[in-house]
């Protein structure tokens, strides 16, 4: 342990995010916490986006009780939906810009603390580029986080990805997507699932969650919790489900809880439409709110099983986040096939995977159905997924994992 007992990991992050909305930052804040167990404190050099924060004086966050020491560096006048959900180009050449004239400031903070220390620059999902071309400047190492398939400019990853020292994915099909697509060796590839804080995220009693959350003691409650994007939640299937497994159990309810922003504000009344529509609107509820990580708990710990019907596999962190603390909080899952699922859920053994296609909404029904009537079958599947959970991912797991890491650089 002597090599690594004077290091400081440097994690470069961007954007202000509530603890749901972007997987990244979430994990980067579970690597901070789960380096604390061998009292390595970290520095966070964060790009906030979020305009409510503009009038904010730039400050230094280092206080005794936090676990990290944070630089922020603001982006004047820009909204970070418009940049990263719209895509909107002319945005993100002035964000990009922005982050580039804040990488001086940076370096030199680095520089400052390579005099007493060793540092470890972890560039987090591939959006730190301009940290990533001043290598030259600093003989610190650089890993180079990813958490997603979604990239952009194929050909400046490949470059990036030839630059850095080693490169970390939150999962093995995610290593073996670089390995195929950017030509990387193996060697320079390492994974790491997202740590997951198990002592915090475990099951509370239903009943005092559902009260403590207004919500009915006697109902049936499927939970959905995350962006409204089709690709994430395609609701056509979905109220197709919801309108089968009504007519079987009047008391059933879908619980969504998304993030606030206006795109999902725009779908939340799509939907609930749409639900209208079917006759459902007693039937499915849509919360567009920011939830702390104790409302997490509650909501996960009160609900009777968990949906994750992403289409498409670069639109999430993989495996989700969200999955896993639903797992952690031993409510049991019901996924499609995407995003590393594979990795954390054997099916019908810790969770249920399940394409959510037209064309199998009948098979859906009797999944969910199976679920819900038969209590030790849903017992059993959600308390071997809180074990996979803790021998896969906990804080000492990662933290164990990544310091291997580090001693190798």
């Amino acid at each position: 342990m002597g090599k690594i007992e004077n290091i400081t990991p440097i994690f470069y992050v961007r954007g202000y995010n509530p603890p749901y909305n972007e997987g990244h930052i979430v994990i980067v804040r579970n690597l901070v916490k789960a380096l604390l167990l061998q009292n390595i404190r970290s520095v966070v050099f964060n790009y906030k986006y979020d305009i409510r924060f503009q009038n904010e004086e730039n400050n230094i966050k280092n206080c005794e009780d936090t676990d990290k020491v944070e630089f922020e560096q603001y982006i004047p006048l820009i909204d970070r939906e418009s940049v990263f959900h719209q895509g909107i180009r002319s945005k993100i050449v002035y964000a990009s810009l922005m982050e580039t004239l804040g990488i001086p400031r940076f370096l030199s903070i680095e520089k400052c603390m390579r005099r007493s220390r060793r540092c470890i620059v972890n560039v987090i999902n591939c959006f730190r580029y301009p940290r990533i071309f001043a290598k030259k400047f600093s003989t610190s190492p650089i890993i180079l986080h990813f958490y997603t398939r979604k990239t952009i400019m194929k050909n400046t990853i490949k470059m990036l990805l030839n630059r850095v020292d080693l490169v970390i994915t939150s999962s093995k099909s995610l290593a073996c997507h670089l390995e195929k697509k950017y030509e990387m060796g193996k060697p320079k590839i390492r994974t790491i699932y997202p740590p997951i804080d198990t002592e915090f995220y475990k099951p509370l009693d239903k009943i005092q969650s559902r009260w403590r959350l207004g919500l009915k003691r006697s109902a049936k409650l499927l939970l959905y919790l995350g962006n409204l994007r089709k690709p994430r939640f395609p609701e056509d299937i979905i109220l197709r489900l919801m309108k089968k497994l009504v007519k079987k159990e009047p008391e059933i309810e879908l619980l969504i809880f998304s993030p606030e922003n206006n795109e999902n504000l725009k779908r939340r009344m799509e939907i609930l439409s749409k639900a209208s529509a079917l006759n459902l609107r007693q039937n499915v509820k849509i919360n567009v709110k920011n939830l702390s990580e104790v409302e997490k708990r509650l909501v996960y710990s009160a609900s009777d099983i968990f949906f994750f019907p992403s289409l498409k596999s670069r639109e999430a962190v993989e495996p989700p986040i969200a999955v896993l603390e639903a797992m952690s909080c031993c409510l049991p899952v019901v996924s499609s096939a995407v995003t590393s699922i594979s990795e954390v859920i054997t099916d019908e053994v810790d969770g249920l995977i399940t394409p959510f296609k037209a064309e199998n909404v009948s098979y859906l029904r009797k999944q969910i159905s199976s679920l819900l009537l038969d209590e030790k079958f849903s017992t059993v599947l959600s308390e071997r997924a809180r074990q996979v959970i803790i021998q896969k991912m906990s804080f000492e797991n990662s933290c164990k994992k990544l310091l291997k890491i580090y001693e190798t650089l």
